[in-house]
């Protein structure tokens, strides 16, 4: 899932008065903030790396007005452009909320306190890291890194297309891409992954990137059995198998033991913990939608997100031109509330896999609010959750480096 805003007065519905959209990180979706915001600190106390020794200035965004959530699909994600204008609204009463959740029950919704401290440091590991704190072929793979192999995995109908990097000796590390994107996503931390010790591959997953083969399989447990079938044609079914989904990819790959596929290493970058009405108001952003001409997807990305780099940019555009816009809505509205993956995680094959949540924070762009965080933490560890220190939803973009560092701490065991 991809997400983010500029900051800019946007008119909202007629009779209506602009409001200020604020801009909470280059991959974050945009707030509406009526007049004032709840500003906490609190200081971290676990660093990796070498900046920040704090997290300042978290700011809440309150509640307006809500769109009905199940309004006419053809103003979604690009397949009626020009009557989708207005930028997506994420109210703090549309988070998915842990309190009173047993295992495996339904997660109730409630309204985000912003009086919960903020930095629950005894939940959660900040990371931070440049160049300095990676080992040198890896920083160097970082620095200029290399493409992919190119391949193609047939499975059950589908031409699953891939890249591949490193030793095929190596234990695999499976990268799992996000909705409206494609496996390009990974092009920087790919192979930098490779040359710290791993066989490094991504895939388009199904309606998506080269892929293709949308079959209207959009639940998640769905896709987690399509999954399962490649990593079993591909040969990747092997004791030191680790595997990473981000965001939508994160929920899939939560589901891969419910498949029968037991990694020796479960990896979540970021999978969102959201309502299915916060959902819902992702798909309005008109700049998430689907594009004819790799020209004009690239002009759009480049011009809401100014200061990513050319293949970020490149990865983007390419993924916003090749996902099938009917399977994409699909798996944003129908598959209820979003939970992180918790659910899926409660099945009985999943409980002696080694999981790791990686997430960026919720100030800057993330995706899971902090007080969701102590769930995650009670069912996979506290030390098994590691947030990059000022990075979005999609850490790999802004923070490379300290991704890479949260990456390899979790596929060598901490």
């Amino acid at each position: 899932m991809d997400v983010h805003a500029g900051i800019r007065e946007r008119p909202r519905d007629v009779g209506h008065s602009a409001r200020l959209v604020v801009n909470l990180g280059d991959d974050r979706l945009a707030f509406d903030v009526p007049i004032a915001a709840v500003v906490e600190d609190s200081p971290g106390r676990v660093v990796v790396g070498r900046r920040h020794d704090h997290v300042a200035a978290i700011t809440q965004a309150a509640a307006a007005d809500c769109a009905q959530v199940d309004a006419i699909r053809g103003q979604r994600l690009g397949k009626d452009r020009h009557r989708a204008g207005r930028v997506p609204e994420l109210y703090d009463e549309l988070v998915a909320h842990p309190a009173n959740r047993t295992r495996g029950a339904a997660r109730p919704i409630a309204r985000y306190d912003p009086l919960v401290p903020i930095d629950e440091r005894e939940h959660t590991l900040l990371i931070s890291a440049t160049e300095a704190d990676l080992p040198s072929p890896v920083a160097a793979a970082l620095r200029a890194p290399s493409k992919g192999l190119p391949g193609v995995v047939r499975d059950g109908g589908i031409p699953w297309a891939t890249a591949s990097w490193g030793d095929p000796t190596d234990p695999p590390l499976l990268l799992i891409h996000g909705v409206t994107s494609a496996a390009g996503i990974f092009w920087r931390v790919a192979p930098a992954l490779a040359a710290g010790g791993r066989r490094v591959l991504t895939i388009d997953l199904p309606g998506h990137g080269d892929t293709g083969t949308w079959r209207g399989r959009h639940q998640f447990a769905d896709t987690a059995d399509d999954l399962a079938g490649f990593i079993h044609a591909a040969g990747l079914d092997v004791p030191d198998l680790a595997v990473l989904g981000h965001s939508w990819g994160g929920m899939v790959v939560a589901g891969l033991p419910r498949a029968g596929v037991i990694p020796r290493t479960l990896i979540l970058l970021d999978p969102p913990a959201l309502a299915r009405e916060a959902l819902e108001y992702m798909t309005r952003d008109p700049t998430e939608g689907s594009y004819d001409s790799l020209d004009e997807a690239r002009s759009a990305v480049r011009a809401g997100n100014p200061s990513w780099s050319d293949g970020d940019i490149e990865a983007k555009a390419v993924g916003l031109t090749k996902f099938d816009v009917d399977g994409a809505l699909a798996i944003l509205l129908d598959n209820g509330e979003w939970d992180a993956g918790l659910t899926a995680l409660a099945h009985p094959r999943a409980a002696e896999i080694p999981i790791w949540y990686i997430r960026g924070e919720h100030r800057t762009g993330g995706l899971i609010p902090e007080t969701f965080v102590p769930a995650l933490a009670a069912r996979v560890g506290p030390d098994h959750v590691l947030t990059i220190a000022g990075g979005p939803h999609s850490p790999m973009r802004t923070h490379p480096e300290a991704t890479v560092l949260a990456i390899l701490r979790a596929v060598r065991g901490g």
